[in-house]
Formats: structure tokens, sequence, C-alpha cells
């Protein structure tokens, strides 16, 4: 593996792969940059590491929104693992062992994006999966729906309910045994890499378990972690919508229509939708300090309000632009080999993240018109 020093290096490595292997050599080439493993820094500051994953995800983006997905899964969980305020210090003494341990191996670390589902005799759901602990040892058995990086990643990270029932944080080797990936959870044409999982009695070594002490602590890594993902995934999808008003930028100057004052005011309105999008995550950054300096339900409150909104604009507005873009072209932007024909497919993916519209919009709703629990 080279080890290249730059997103941009790494994105027009894999845009001379060919398109069946961009996806492999994309992240074969990633774990060699900075980026990829800033998190694992020490003492690394929260908002120049935001800002960095911005815009290393919407150069990622513009290369195919599958790379930029999976890239920003590794990232922000690497991102809240590593900068959660953590007071018991045997925990943090075992969260700097294993970021090192991350970061000198260059090992890619995956996540479930739903709640894993704990076996029962009556084979009943539950909401969490069941990490057993006896004799000293972590077992998990379960499922997760949605497994991301599922065949380029080494570790996955998922949320678990112990006996205890507080909730816990754990990591497993991908290739373990009892850890079974199911097939592709969406059209395989799409290249998302996202797969089923299920957990078999995997042994889970205790220097991989975080049980944050009493459920607040819990509750607020997982609300955290949660924030940092609304507050990055944007970036990815309006990357793809950048490269979406490049191709209207070059149609435009193909036509001859680029000195036209309607093309130009269009494409501006276009551009300034996208920056002001982009803005908004950015203002994720004071929030980010503000919580990692002071882990309270208030202010965790206050970063995932931001990173709501963050996410919600900034993927819908990546949307838009794109079938801004194929009307403004008109349907040569719909022939095969035409590259808005596989963004416009990727993008609609963007509002689908979580949290959805649906809940977001009803969230700020209680502000002006509380409904009673």
């Amino acid at each position: 593996m080279r080890h290249s020093t730059t997103i941009s290096e790494v994105v027009r490595e894999a845009k001379r792969a060919p398109k069946v292997e961009r996806y492999a050599t994309f992240f074969q080439e990633f774990r060699g940059t900075r980026l990829a493993f800033m998190a694992c820094e020490p003492q690394i500051d929260v908002g120049i590491l935001h800002a960095d994953m911005l815009s290393g995800l919407a150069e990622i983006g513009a290369l195919g929104v599958a790379e930029g997905v999976g890239a920003c899964m590794h990232l922000y969980m690497l991102f809240a693992l590593a900068t959660i305020p953590l007071p018991d210090a045997h925990l943090d003494e075992r969260r700097k062992r294993l970021l090192l341990q991350i970061a000198e191996r260059r090992l890619l670390v995956a996540n479930t994006g739903s709640d894993a589902v704990r076996r029962s005799d009556n084979s009943e759901q539950t909401s969490t999966a069941l990490v057993d602990l006896k004799d000293g040892t972590y077992s998990a058995s379960g499922a997760k729906t949605f497994l991301s990086l599922a065949t380029v990643a080494d570790l996955v990270l998922f949320t678990a309910g112990p006996p205890d029932a507080r909730l816990c944080f754990c990591l497993a080797p991908l290739r373990d045994s009892g850890v079974v990936i199911g097939s592709s959870e969406f059209d395989s044409s799409l290249n998302m890499n996202t797969h089923g999982l299920e957990f078999k009695d995997v042994i889970i070594p205790e220097e991989m378990v975080f049980a944050p002490s009493g459920n607040e602590g819990g509750a607020l890594f997982h609300g955290y972690q949660r924030a940092v993902f609304q507050a990055t995934i944007s970036a990815v999808y309006l990357g793809a919508a950048f490269e979406a008003l490049k191709e209207a930028g070059s149609f435009a100057q193909s036509a001859r229509i680029d000195t036209v004052d309607g093309v130009r005011a269009e494409l501006g309105s276009l551009v300034m939708k996208h920056d002001g999008a982009l803005a908004i995550s950015r203002a994720c950054r004071e929030p980010l300090y503000t919580f990692t300096a002071q882990p309270t339900p208030a202010t965790l409150a206050a970063l995932t309000d931001t990173a709501m909104v963050a996410k919600h604009f900034g993927c819908q507005v990546a949307a838009a632009i794109v079938t801004s873009v194929q009307r403004f072209i008109g349907t040569r932007s719909m022939r095969p080999e035409h590259p808005l024909v596989e963004m416009s497919r990727m993008v609609a993916f963007g509002p689908l993240h979580p949290v959805v519209a649906a809940q977001a919009v009803r969230h700020f709703a209680q502000r002006v018109c509380p409904k009673a629990d």
C-alpha cells in the first residue's frame, strides 16, 4: 500500500482504477492518509478535526457517494470515540491504547446504523444486543440491520445492552468466525457495501468494551456519536452536488450559453444554496467545543440541534441541486454513461440517514408547540 499524504491524491488514484475496482482501491489508499486516523492523534482539536473532515468528505463525495458514506462512517466513529470526555481514568487509558493500536495498524472501523436485536429462547426480538459477562469474559449475540464498510473494514463498533442494563459500546473484529456478514441490503449496482450483520457468541476482549458509568454516561456517548454523524454526513452529498454543478457549468460552456445572464443567475443561485448548506455544518464547530469541554445533557442538546439542522438541510439541498442540474442539462443527462445518472440515485440516500425529516421537523416543533409526554 502506498502511503498517500492527501485525500486529493487518493481520489485521483481511485479515479484511475476501473469502476468495479474503485471502491476497494479508494479504501486501500485511504488508509494511508492522515485524515483517516487524525482522530487518534493525542489532544486533537475537535474544531480542526471537524473542519478537515468536512473538506475531505466533500472531496470524496465528488468521487462517489458510496465511497464518501463509507469514509464518513469510519471517520465519525473514530471522532466520537476519541473526543468524548471520559471521567473514568481507567476507561480513558483503555481508549488511548485502542486508538494507538488502530492508528498504528491502520484499521478501518465500521459501525452499525441500527439498534441490535437480542436473541431469546422464544425468538422474540428486543431493542439491543445482549452482551453477557461470565467469568470475566464478554460475549455478544444478536443482529444488526445495517453494516457499512462491510467488506473492507477491520473492526465493527456497535451498541449493546449488558445484563446490568447500562448502554455499552463494543468493538469486534469483523473477521471473527462468530461474525456473520449477510447479503447486500441494496441494489449491488449502487456499490453501497451495506450488509446485515449477526453476532453468534462473539468473544469481546475487555479492552474492546466501553461502558460509561451510569445510564447518563451511556446516553451521552450514544447521543454524541449520533450528533457527530449528523454534523458531517451532509458534506458527502454536498460534494457530489458540487460535482453536478461543475457538470452544469461544462454543459453551459459547450452549448455556448455560459454568457446568458439567466443561465449565470440560475447556476449562481445553486452554488449559493450549496455554500449555505455547507456553512450550517461548519457551524457545528462551536457546540462541539462546548460539549467536549462540558459534557452535559444541555450541551449535548445544543450540539444535537445544530447537527440535526445541518444534516437535514445539507442532504435535502444536495438532492435538490442534482435534480435542478438534470433539468438544466436535459435528456442527455439521462444517458447511461452520464455521471448524473448514478449521482441522482445516490443522493436520494442523504435525507434517509437518521435523523429523518419526519423526526427532525417534529423535534423542532416542540419549541413553538410543546407536546406533553
